[in-house]
């Protein structure tokens, strides 16, 4: 087996202590049917090697669909999931009738990664919206985040055995979606009179974090995971045991750790949807989430920043959708769209993300079988680490010479609620506590793709002294 390339860096190749070579009777080895990743805690369904060593395709835009674009592109790189979809498995296998998100989505990961330099149309995706969620509509601006959650939600689906309800507890063991995005929250209430505790579990398949008390990520996270008394400390919940109304603590934590954590921004105020909160929250190429974890891990929680994804505008009802991804060489490229260009890091630390893409570090872990994706093929850098700025200050003096930017543009579903069986938070305890309550309600809030006039006009966003690594910038 050859050295594998990988998003995560704390993979060793030279160290191989999972080996699926076949061994003589007698000779001491690893064994050959997956067990030994199980033994270690890891799903041998997700063990696959794939290398990202040159960044694939851009995405043709159709008409308000960069919400589409920068979403999908963030899976293509979601290094578990797009080594699933090469082996082939779920095509083999597949069993719905119909339009198959997962199906789309693995057609599409296939073409993405073997087309570097072409531009492709994902026609086959923004035909299907509505299969994704009946709020969406075609040519409409639409809220990146919701598209996402939507769109796991009905590639969970898809890769369910026959019989199995999607909302069962089965379907978390047995989807794919959930073994590579999901993870379980604690919420934990302590009555203050007893010190009795209640524990409930829910699964969720992203983070939402609050950021207007917030300057970093992990501040946010504090934030999130911090303890608070229930209805202002009135003796409001009913202990179990004191069999009364009692004052209680809560506090909610990550039990379980996700193989991939998705975090989501939100961006907007709770009291007016249509400002946005655009200041800068600071984030960095590695994340430890043990602080907030309350599930027994004796390894380490370090995760790896992999993708980015941006929400230019100065309202959640007018912008654009771009996002940046890591190639398995740890090179940073912007995916604008139909455009594509290498950016620094720095350039990528520098942005006010609406969602952030990790994958946990998984230390001399050896990939099961590995998925070349592209041929090794050297690449230079043609674009300095301010590109991604003169992208925003671009895009806001274009339009605000037009006078499109700033307006507020209410599409007749602005205000339409997020799915309710929404995956990201799913919320399944009787018992409703006041920052679940704003969680799910604030959750629902959207920042709305661009304008179509914006769309439309389809001002360029490259410059005289810039040149794509992919040729020129069409329109």
């Amino acid at each position: 087996m050859e050295s594998i390339e990988t998003l995560n860096p704390g993979y060793n190749s030279r160290k191989r202590p999972f080996s699926f070579e076949h061994h003589h009777p007698g000779q001491s080895g690893k064994k050959v049917d997956g067990s030994d990743f199980v033994e270690n805690g890891l799903d041998p369904e997700l063990c696959f090697g794939i290398s990202f060593r040159k960044i694939g395709a851009g995405l043709e835009n159709l008409g308000n669909t960069c919400f589409l674009n920068s979403v999908v592109q963030c899976l293509t790189y979601t290094e578990p999931l797009a080594a699933y979809l090469q082996s082939g498995k779920h095509q083999n296998s597949c069993h719905v009738a119909g339009f198959c998100a997962l199906c789309a989505i693995q057609k599409h990961v296939s073409r993405a990664l073997q087309s570097s330099g072409r531009s492709l149309v994902p026609k086959d995706l923004v035909s299907n919206l509505r299969c994704i969620s009946r709020n969406f509509r075609n040519a409409r601006q639409e809220d990146a985040h919701e598209y996402m959650v939507n769109l796991l939600e009905s590639m969970h689906k898809c890769c369910l055995p026959s019989g199995v309800a999607s909302e069962s507890p089965a379907a978390l063991e047995k989807s794919l979606v959930h073994k590579i995005f999901g993870g379980h929250l604690r919420s934990q209430v302590e009555c203050q009179q007893c010190s009795y505790c209640s524990n409930k579990f829910d699964p969720f398949l992203d983070l939402s974090l609050e950021i207007a008390r917030a300057d970093s990520l992990p501040v946010a996270l504090r934030n999130f995971t911090a303890a608070e008394m229930l209805d202002g400390g009135e003796k409001q919940y009913q202990c179990q045991r004191c069999k009364q109304k009692v004052r209680a603590k809560k506090r909610l934590t990550v039990h379980k750790a996700p193989h991939v954590l998705t975090i989501h921004l939100k961006r907007f105020h709770a009291h007016d949807p249509g400002r946005k909160v655009d200041k800068k929250v600071i984030f960095d190429r590695s994340l430890d989430i043990k602080p907030f974890v309350s599930g027994s891990y004796e390894e380490d929680l370090k995760y790896s920043l992999y993708g980015v994804l941006v929400h230019y505008g100065h309202n959640t009802h007018s912008g654009h959708y771009v996002c940046f991804v890591r190639t398995s060489s740890n090179m940073w490229h912007l995916l604008n769209d139909n455009q594509v260009r290498q950016v620094s890091e720095k350039t990528v630390l520098e942005q006010k993300a609406y969602m952030l893409f990790y994958v946990r570090d998984r230390k001399n872990v050896v990939a099961r079988k590995p998925v070349d994706v592209v041929k090794k093929e050297s690449m230079k850098a043609t674009l300095g680490s301010n590109f991604a700025n003169l992208v925003a200050k671009q895009f806001s003096k274009e339009h605000m010479d037009n006078g499109l930017i700033g307006n507020r543009l209410e599409s007749a579903n602005s205000s339409a609620a997020v799915n309710k069986k929404n995956a990201s938070s799913a919320v399944t305890s009787s018992e409703i506590y006041p920052k679940e309550a704003l969680f799910q309600q604030n959750n629902r809030q959207k920042l709305l793709k661009v304008h179509p006039a914006l769309e439309t006009s389809r001002v360029p966003l490259a410059f005289p002294s810039e040149r794509s690594i992919f040729g020129k910038f069409r329109a």
